[in-house]
């Protein structure tokens, strides 16, 4: 919670380590550089250790060596700001997508049904824990572009994708020789580019569409 000089004084929660995680998935996204995926996933590592109870099934705020207290804090409740758990629940489910990682999936349906009785009863408090219950219960879009990022046909696949409202997706994407990408993510393996054209595949639990070039075709896949 204080940083100065490079050092920091007391050790981060778990709203902390999630939305940071959050925050570089949204610049992953944004800018396709791998370094922030994988940061990202490093932060999960991290809330794994230093925060999951396996026998609760819950993530408690503090971190394993915090000082102790009378009782070690566990707020899931959503109010102006989202809890670390619907937080870490939503960029767990996530992650599971672009790594293709069936633990955090796991993990993350472990909290939902945990809490499923709350959100049925107080639905009000659990708003964010929602948005995570709803993309989980949905079958989100997988989407790998792949091509040049300057190329004007790459940046109208990219339209394509974020013209309409599907908020239940996660997008990967990589240069066509950026063979290092597509190694350490799972959803950019064995995706070429076609014909030498910018090229999107459109996946559900990787289960995939025809490839295609063309923005139209995307749309109609995406369902946009």
């Amino acid at each position: 919670r204080s940083y100065k000089d490079g050092r920091a004084r007391f050790n981060g929660y778990l709203e902390d380590y999630a939305m940071v995680a959050d925050g570089l998935l949204a610049l992953y996204e944004a800018t396709f550089e791998t370094r922030w995926l994988v940061e990202a996933d490093a932060l999960l590592d991290a809330v794994s250790e230093l925060f999951w109870d396996e026998e609760k099934r819950a993530f408690y705020d503090t971190p394993a060596d915090h000082e102790e207290l009378v009782t070690r804090p566990r707020d899931v409740y959503d109010s102006a700001a989202p809890s670390g758990t619907s937080v870490a629940t939503e960029v767990l489910l996530k992650l599971a997508l672009f790594l293709d990682r069936g633990d955090y999936r796991q993990r993350a349906e472990d909290v939902l049904e945990e809490l499923a009785g709350g959100m049925e009863k107080l639905p009000g408090g659990f708003g964010r824990l929602l948005c995570a219950l709803d993309f989980s219960a949905s079958e989100p879009r997988e989407v790998a572009v792949v091509g040049d990022p300057e190329a004007p046909d790459t940046r109208a696949l990219l339209e394509a994708v974020y013209s309409g409202y599907l908020p239940n997706k996660v997008v990967a994407g990589r240069s066509p020789d950026d063979d290092e990408a597509g190694g350490l993510i799972p959803l950019l393996a064995q995706r070429p580019a076609r014909e030498g054209k910018a090229t999107a595949y459109v996946c559900v639990q990787y289960a995939c569409q025809t490839p295609t070039t063309d923005p139209g075709e995307l749309s109609r896949q995406l369902g946009t």
